[in-house]
């Protein structure tokens, strides 16, 4: 099963696993996935964390309570953020593994054979080779071949993640703008952390750094001295939907970070 409240990562991570035998259902929060658990067994879980209502600790524990076979299904953290100590309290709270979004094919495979015993045949790109790609190339509002590497190495799949989350951008900026306007220091972590796990699995490196950095920065001193950030946040947002409204008129393959569009809303 494969948890995430983000329908775009879902997708992703669907498509990743696929392979003739295995059998995937996804859940969109930690209730569904209960409510899953509750009428039929699975043999992995594939878990989001930071999810509303009930977080993926929450779920786990949930589904810990069932007894049965629950009590030693593999429950995998899946989490755009964590740190030393935050990987630590994921296995202390009972999770088996925890993988890093966005997901390596690799670790995806590694974790399967351990697990169910089953492989499949993943196009990926030599790691090395990759590494040293992503280092000479400029931080872009778009990079394509990022974006496929990514997508598992699907380029249609990979435009259409880019489209979905240019399209889920307003509504982001609206939420941002509330949690500020109202000094709520946990919305506007929420609403980051949505944000930096919708970039993951995108070839948007400009908007997935600043939204990274962003969310580490609430993480560790709550919303002090955020604002420098949260203007390149808005900034990058700007950026990537003028990007699509380009491609909406004319379809281009990429765009450049230095090209300047407005800042936030005041």
């Amino acid at each position: 099963m494969v948890v995430d409240d983000n329908a775009s990562n879902r997708r992703l991570l669907k498509d990743m696993l696929q392979r003739p035998g295995l059998w995937i259902e996804e859940a969109g929060s930690g209730e569904e996935a209960l409510a899953l658990a509750e009428s039929e067994p699975f043999d992995l879980i594939l878990m989001d964390i930071r999810m509303p209502g009930m977080d993926g600790v929450e779920t786990t524990r949930a589904l810990r309570r069932l007894g049965g076979s629950w009590t030693h299904c593999p429950v995998v953290a899946v989490t755009a953020h964590a740190l030393e100590d935050d990987r630590q309290q994921l296995l202390n709270s009972g999770l088996q593994e925890v993988l890093i979004k966005p997901v390596d094919s690799h670790a995806l495979e590694v974790l399967l054979q351990r697990h169910l015993r089953i492989t499949a045949p993943f196009r990926q790109v030599e790691p090395e080779k990759a590494e040293r790609e992503e280092q000479s190339e400029e931080l872009a509002v778009v990079d394509l071949a990022l974006g496929t590497r990514l997508a598992n190495g699907s380029e249609s799949l990979a435009l259409e993640l880019l489209q979905e989350l240019a399209v889920s951008l307003p509504a982001s900026a609206r939420e941002l703008q509330a949690a500020l306007s109202t000094e709520d220091p946990e919305a506007l972590l929420d609403t980051v952390h949505a944000l930096n796990g919708a970039c993951r699995y995108c070839g948007a490196p400009e908007l997935a750094l600043v939204a990274e950095t962003l969310e580490t920065r609430l993480r560790s001193k709550g919303m002090t001295d955020v604002e420098p950030l949260i203007d390149d946040l808005f900034r990058a947002m700007d950026r990537l939907r003028a990007w699509h409204a380009q491609q909406q008129n004319q379809p281009s393959r990429t765009a450049n970070a230095s090209e300047a569009f407005s800042s936030k809303d005041k």
